[in-house]
């Protein structure tokens, strides 16, 4: 670091003297001010991290532990490219060759936990991460650091690569009478099928590019948002996306032991899974035992809303009538009205659709009678806004367009993060899964075996520096107090 102080002490001070001078001379200027600050202090923070690197790559070049496994020095000062946080840094660093292994490696690397070839640190990709699950790719790469954006290609490689870790189930496992399981899918738009340019377009001119995201959300039950407030929120969510090209059993597994870990299974009273209806999510019901199907309120009303349509001014009453025959559990008395209400039109399309929306409610009668009852402990459905703000906002909302992974990757990164994720967490944990290269198990160097005397020779160095950068405050004193003379200020 001695060399970085005494580039600020020899330049960067002088540099931010004249920014503040600058300031003083055109007060009104003060974005100026901010930007030649932030200028200086990056430059500072990354001549800090390249003399840092080239210093902890001095030291293994020198430690006697990487000769005695066999490493000697191929190539010398091999200039690469890092992006971090703070910007792009260059630093030069040592190729070793491994006489008994045959390898070739940047042991620094493997000091500071780098991959091989990697150019993107953590502390960047947990930015992209941050970034390109809210907004878009581009977005993600422009945040990717200060100074130093990567491209869209590279921020679709980093969400394409992304393995997700595992759920860390809490050490006790929490009691609940009752749990809540709401499901639902998103349609999104694909770019292609298995390549681009092979999607086919119908004689409607629609193209055959159409693809689910699923959602469940697992939950203790709703609860209003302030005591007085008439909008409820869910009771500790837990969310789990996956898509149509992903095994569903797979999937409702991954929800199972989510339950399995996180709750005493045998003290839950009742579970309860609010949806559409859907035969995926139906299927629910294989894997966690003693599912209760109760149809969503949106789903419902959207259907009696249909079968009415035709009816105009009668078209409540009839609704009403029809709830009130599900709630009485008189399936044949509700075919009975349906065909009754059919008598109304002779419009073909409408009497399809009335038949389309009779054999879904008596397909999901039962689902359909819990709704309509509210029975105890049957609580308000939010399948539709979920779906909505945790995948449509980002995903289909507007006109985009995804590959199959990616879209299921983006599903997975949305519920990580509605999950409270830490992307930095996240970004490490890339790193963690890989297994490590022939030779890597064995501690090349470690900090603690630097020099003590050497320590304490940087650290004398270091006080010199920092002595001489205090002559400056009186002067920013003096310039304070001439500031404060002017008239125009009062």
């Amino acid at each position: 670091m001695i060399k970085s102080i005494k580039y600020f002490q020899e330049e960067g001070i002088i540099n931010l003297e004249k920014v503040i001078e600058n300031f003083y001379d055109n007060p009104k200027d003060f974005p100026s001010l901010v930007s030649g600050i932030l200028k200086e202090v990056l430059e500072l923070g990354k001549r800090i991290l390249v003399e840092t690197l080239e210093e902890v790559d001095f030291q293994v070049r020198n430690s006697s532990k990487r000769k005695n496994q066999g490493w000697v020095v191929d190539q010398k000062n091999v200039k690469k490219e890092l992006i971090t946080s703070l910007g792009a840094i260059y630093f030069n660093k040592t190729y070793f060759y491994n006489k008994n292994t045959k390898e070739y490696r940047f042991l620094v690397d493997d000091v500071i936990g780098l991959e091989k070839n990697e150019k993107i640190t953590s502390d960047a990709l947990a930015n992209i991460y941050t970034e390109a699950v809210q907004t878009s790719y581009r977005k993600g790469g422009e945040s990717a650091s200060i100074d130093t954006p990567v491209s869209k290609e590279t921020v679709k490689n980093c969400i394409h690569e992304i393995v997700f870790p595992k759920y860390k189930a809490p050490e006790n496992k929490k009691i609940v009478e009752r749990l809540y399981i709401e499901a639902d899918e998103d349609h999104v738009s694909l770019q292609f099928n298995e390549k681009k340019g092979d999607l086919i377009v119908n004689d409607r001119g629609r193209k055959n590019n159409g693809m689910i995201n699923k959602l469940v959300v697992v939950h203790e039950g709703i609860r209003p948002e302030t005591p007085t407030s008439k909008r409820h929120r869910l009771i500790n969510p837990h969310y789990f996306c996956s898509s149509s090209i992903e095994d569903n059993g797979e999937f409702w597994k991954e929800v199972s032991e989510y339950i399995d870990s996180t709750y005493e299974v045998m003290k839950i009273k009742k579970i309860y899974l609010n949806s559409d209806g859907g035969s995926w999510i139906k299927s629910c019901r294989d894997y966690i035992y003693g599912a209760i199907h109760v149809i969503d309120e949106f789903h419902l009303s959207k259907s009696l809303l249909k079968m009415t349509a035709h009816l105009r001014d009668s078209q409540d009453d009839a609704k009403r009538e029809l709830r009130r025959i599900i709630r009485s559990e008189n399936k044949s008395e509700f075919v009975e009205y349906v065909d009754l209400i059919k008598t109304y039109t002779d419009d073909e399309k409408i009497l399809e659709k009335i038949d389309k929306e009779k054999r879904y409610i008596c397909g999901n009668w039962t689902a359909c009678k819990l709704r309509v009852r509210r029975t105890e402990g049957v609580v308000g459905s939010s399948t539709e806004g979920q779906v909505s703000h945790v995948l449509s906002r980002r995903m289909s909302t507007l006109a985009m367009g995804w590959s199959k992974h990616g879209a299921t990757q983006m599903a997975k990164l949305r519920a990580y993060d509605k999950n409270g994720g830490d992307m930095l967490e996240l970004a490490e944990y890339q790193k963690w899964r890989l297994p490590k290269v022939a030779g890597g198990e064995n501690e090349i160097f470690t900090l603690s075996v630097t020099n003590p005397a050497k320590r304490q020779e940087n650290s004398q160095e270091l006080r010199k520096y920092f002595d001489v950068m205090q002559v400056y405050v009186p002067e920013t004193a003096k310039k304070y107090a001439w500031f404060k003379v002017h008239e125009w200020l009062w």
